[in-house]
């Protein structure tokens, strides 16, 4: 309901445009992207194995991203990737690339929750990576957003929710992989700091 109303008063609003034609195309913009945005949601929420794929590849790209992040912070490599500071990855700056690495860290944390074996180590490795290259990043305003994150996130399973119906198993489960996101939290914020 909210984005059809954001569609139509953006269609309406073109009525008093000054360039119709700009206005067209990002009004163009906005319903074809409102649109993926509900198909995806509904062709991912229908099969529960198209959310594991996409939740996996997100952590295979988040890691790859770390991987190139620290490879320009220690000058190792990726330094022909046209960028105006180091530590930017594959964006421009590093603020676009720590705002990328942060909308990463739902899947890298539900990664955590529901994985095991392999893919839980993989997703505490992306996650410690993710953590460390935000810490060099040095973009401020990507810090207060996981700090926040991070402890709306502990204090939700911590604390628990009253609509959660979860087994004494479950709960402990859940306890236990917030403190070790908790542990590597404070690891990656002492070494990003010592390291710079």
């Amino acid at each position: 309901p909210i984005a059809i109303g954001c569609i139509v008063v953006s269609g309406l609003s073109l009525i008093k445009a000054i360039n119709l034609a700009d206005g067209v195309f990002e009004w163009l913009k906005l319903f074809l992207s409102l649109s993926f945005l509900y198909l995806a949601s509904l062709i991912l929420g229908r099969n529960q194995t198209t959310l594991s794929f996409l939740i996996k590849s997100v952590i295979l790209a988040a890691l790859m991203m770390v991987l190139i992040g620290l490879g320009q912070h220690f000058q190792i490599g990726f330094a022909e990737v046209p960028g105006n500071n180091i530590l930017y990855g594959t964006m421009v700056n590093r603020n676009l690339f720590a705002s990328a690495l942060f909308l990463m860290l739902p899947f890298i944390l539900f990664g955590i929750l529901q994985f095991s074996g392999g893919w839980y180590l993989l997703s505490l490795v992306s996650l410690s990576g993710v953590l460390h290259v935000i810490a060099l990043s040095e973009a401020r305003a990507v810090w207060g957003a996981t700090l926040i994150f991070i402890a709306g996130m502990v204090m939700f399973v911590l604390l628990g929710h009253p609509k959660l119906k979860l087994s004494p198993k479950e709960k402990y489960s859940y306890r236990r992989r917030s403190l070790t996101v908790i542990a590597i939290f404070r690891l990656t914020a002492v070494g990003a700091v010592c390291s710079h």
